[in-house]
């Protein structure tokens, strides 16, 4: 299995579902991501809220402090290693460095699906708090880059 993980994925959709399978809006529903898995067992993700580049380009030279934290919260990125569970269909990646501090040394497991050999779907294997909203599943939908 690890070896239709490995390469590069864009994120082409990031929808979120309370308990209630209801979806409900997302703060990264308009974003843009790349993920990669490499063969040796690294890994790295970046998603950025689009309209946010679009938001701060307009005024880079001129950011406020408040700016710069707003933007802070629009990047998510960092790397580490993965490891497969076939049987749990799910993958760990275990965080060696992030933009968050918050997010380094933890480990995050998502269940997987193929689609099909180029669609990838990752998901929290449980509910979590989002935002405002409690019980929320994060689903994001990834294409393999082919070059």
């Amino acid at each position: 299995m690890v070896n239709k993980f490995i390469g590069s994925w864009q994120l082409i959709n990031c929808k979120l579902f309370n308990f209630e399978q209801q979806e409900i809006p997302d703060p990264f529903h308009n974003a843009s991501g790349l993920i990669v898995y490499t063969k040796e067992g690294s890994m790295s993700a970046q998603i950025m809220q689009n309209y946010a580049k679009d938001q701060f380009i307009k005024k880079i030279n001129n950011l406020s402090q408040e700016d710069y934290k707003e933007l802070f919260h629009k990047y998510i990125a960092y790397y580490g290693t993965y490891n497969i569970n076939n049987q749990d269909q799910t993958i760990t990646h275990k965080v060696i460095g992030a933009l968050w501090p918050q997010m380094i040394e933890k480990s995050f497991t998502r269940s997987f699906e193929f689609k099909d050999e180029d669609t990838l779907i990752l998901t929290n294997t449980e509910y979590e708090a989002i935002g405002r909203h409690d019980q929320v599943k994060r689903y994001l939908t990834w294409q393999r880059i082919k070059v």
